[in-house]
C-alpha cells in the first residue's frame, strides 16, 4: 500500500486517470458530494484544482463511456466505512482518527 503520493499523483488518482496501484489492485475512489465544504477544501488545497473542474472530469469519462466518475459518499464517518471495507480504497477526512489504519501523506 502506497504510503505517500505526490500531488501530481493524488490529481490523477481523484481525476480517475489513475486506475491501479502499483501492485496492479484496482484504485476505488471515494469523495464527498461536490458542495460538502471537505470535498471543496480537499480539492482546492491538496489538489490544487476546484471541486466544478473535478465535476467536468467525472461527466466527461461517464458520458463519453471511457471511464467512471468515484463513489459518491453521504458522510465523512460514511467514506471511513467504505474506504475501510474496500480493497484498493482511497478518501479523504478532514480529521485523522484513530481507526484509520492507512494514511496516505502528501509529498
Amino acid at each position: 500500500m502506497e504510503r505517500s503520493l505526490s500531488r501530481q499523483s493524488l490529481l490523477a488518482v481523484f481525476g480517475m486517470h489513475t486506475q491501479r496501484w502499483p501492485n496492479g489492485q484496482s484504485i476505488k475512489v471515494f469523495v464527498l458530494a461536490s458542495d460538502q465544504p471537505m470535498h471543496r477544501k480537499f480539492a482546492t488545497e491538496v489538489l490544487g484544482t476546484y471541486p466544478y473542474q473535478l465535476d467536468r472530469i467525472w461527466q466527461r469519462l461517464v458520458y463519453s463511456g471511457t471511464g467512471r466518475a468515484p463513489h459518491i459518499c453521504a458522510s465523512e464517518d460514511d467514506m471511513r466505512t467504505k474506504v475501510r471495507n474496500t480493497p484498493g480504497a482511497i478518501g479523504y477526512v478532514g480529521r485523522i482518527m484513530e481507526e484509520d489504519t492507512h494514511v496516505i501523506t502528501v509529498k
